[in-house]
């Protein structure tokens, strides 16, 4: 009897081996295959980012050269006062501006979803400073009689200043965070 109960034992044991082995592996495995998935999911999601922030800045680079083209020279104040065309002139340009930005805030939204952070809100500081030149912009398309005058540049001139700053501040985020090796101690 004592081989028997031996035997018995012995199938029993090997029994739960084999269930725990099963399950060890099934748990390994998916454990494995979620691993797996995560590193894909960070993988696409550096790739993304990558792509967003380059297209932002080239969209936003784009946006605000054509902003600049939008400021009045000389002749062309001299133009507007001899045929009155203020009014005319800054619907215009509002107009035109407000076009100028719809594809810089298309790419701004998608930094801002892709994220992280620090580059997100970036992203939201550069769009103020766009508004900021588009400011800028439509004060130099107030009439002089009605108090731009001398200072017509001086908004403008400030703006293109705090923009420029602006977009160093994203470049900077921005190589943060592609420079930086993945965390693999999460995993």
């Amino acid at each position: 009897m004592d081989q028997g109960v031996a035997a018995v034992v012995a199938a029993a044991v090997a029994g739960t081996v084999a269930v725990a082995g099963s399950f060890i592996g099934v748990w390994v495995g998916r454990r494995q295959v979620r691993d797996q998935a995560q590193v894909e999911h960070e993988q696409w999601l550096r790739g993304q980012r990558q792509e967003a922030f380059v297209d932002f800045l080239a969209i936003w680079d784009e946006a605000a050269a054509q902003l600049d083209e939008r400021t009045l020279n000389e002749y062309q104040i001299e133009i507007l006062d001899q045929e009155d065309g203020w009014d005319t002139a800054n619907e215009a340009v509002a107009e035109q501006m407000h076009r100028d930005r719809i594809p810089v805030a298309r790419a701004a939204e998608r930094v801002v979803m892709l994220g992280p952070q620090p580059v997100a809100l970036a992203a939201t500081t550069m769009m103020d400073a766009l508004e900021y030149l588009a400011v800028g912009i439509g004060a130099q398309y107030i009439p002089p009689e009605e108090g731009s005058g001398s200072g017509r540049y001086d908004t403008y001139g400030e703006a293109t200043k705090a923009s420029s700053a602006r977009r160093k501040e994203f470049v900077v985020e921005a190589t943060k965070l592609l420079q930086t090796a993945p965390d693999t101690k999460r995993l």
